[in-house]
């Protein structure tokens, strides 16, 4: 495994395997036993607003999530033009 060095913000680090890059903010609530988050917040204010109505609704501890950074697979795909004059019809 790869040693990781931490990130300056909009820096990419392309490898064989992965590309890592940080990404632009967002948030998410979970809360404590219940389903993944799927909503992402743009605006820490608006996550935080939610976790406390969440909090208050359930009586369970809400978490606001921030991002770091995501982890791909690079492009698995790789197209080349075709020569049209190559064609055998």
């Amino acid at each position: 495994m790869q040693n990781l060095k931490r990130l300056r913000f909009g820096q990419t680090v392309k490898s064989s395997q992965y590309k890592i890059m940080e990404l632009s903010e967002f948030y998410m609530v979970f809360v404590e036993g219940e389903h993944t988050p799927t909503f992402k917040h743009s605006l820490y204010d608006s996550a935080l607003t939610e976790a406390k109505r969440l909090t208050e609704k359930t009586s369970k501890t809400s978490y606001v999530l921030g991002t770091i950074v995501s982890v791909k697979l690079p492009e698995k795909f790789i197209i080349d033009d075709v020569n049209v004059s190559q064609l055998p019809f």
